[in-house]
């Protein structure tokens, strides 16, 4: 996903999906093309098949281990209640941005939280 300003006609940055059989990763990189956040969420969560929030946790670049203990920031996909999720197609989610967090880098995050969105939660009918 490329996120553009069309007011000043320049690049924001973009969301990657990498292939990872098991757990959902997503790369975050900045205009120039240099990776900013890592996001990963670990796929053995309660939430993915039953009734509980889902965590996805926001890294920093570089080689930091992907624990929670390293964590700058989180997206969480809220649980609503058993009519909601069942009767509804909305979804509730909760973004927290890191704290050195720069106005590019959250329309970055809230994209990346749209994908997380599009690509886990939302069923194709045919």
């Amino acid at each position: 996903m490329i996120l553009n300003d069309v007011r000043n006609n320049r690049l924001v940055g973009s969301v990657h999906d990498p292939f990872d059989c098991c757990n959902p990763n997503y790369i975050i990189k900045d205009e120039n093309k240099n990776i900013k956040y890592r996001i990963s969420a670990a796929c053995c969560q309660k939430g993915f098949y039953c009734c509980s929030d889902i965590y996805f946790y926001i890294y920093p670049a570089g080689d930091l281990p992907m624990v929670e203990e390293n964590a700058i920031g989180k997206i969480t996909k809220l649980w609503t209640d058993c009519m909601k999720e069942a009767c509804t197609k909305a979804n509730n989610f909760l973004t927290v941005f890191p704290k050195d967090a720069t106005v590019d880098d959250k329309v970055l995050l809230i994209g990346a939280t749209l994908l997380i969105d599009y690509t886990l939660f939302e069923k194709e009918e045919n």
